[in-house]
């Protein structure tokens, strides 16, 4: 597997991860070894959260799938960035979003 040593530790309980991302198991496998392209950026961050990743895990995770970095300058970027550092679920995080008038985090 070519992800960090961190986010190898995190992927313990690999169908909990799983099951806090929303993501059915076969795609959410797909974005962990690297396999899913540029519209796969709300599922890798459903999963980044869903594995508690620290923001630079998770701009590895985006580099792996080729789906850009986090952007604060962007204001959703911002509430997903900010969901990270608080260990936010994807629910906590897709009430924010919805509260700022911003699209939630897709499933699929």
């Amino acid at each position: 597997m070519i992800l960090t040593e961190e986010i190898e530790n995190s992927l313990k309980n690999e169908a909990d991860i799983i099951r806090k991302s929303g993501l059915e198991r076969t795609y959410a496998y797909k974005i962990i070894r690297g396999e899913k392209g540029k519209n796969a950026k709300d599922k890798i961050y459903r999963l980044a959260l869903a594995m508690n990743l620290t923001q630079k895990e998770t701009n590895h995770l985006l580099s792996l799938n080729n789906a850009g970095d986090l952007y604060p300058h962007n204001a959703r970027d911002l509430i997903l960035l900010n969901g990270l550092l608080k260990k936010q679920t994807v629910e906590e995080v897709n009430i924010e979003l919805y509260n700022h008038d911003l699209e939630p985090l897709k499933e699929k």
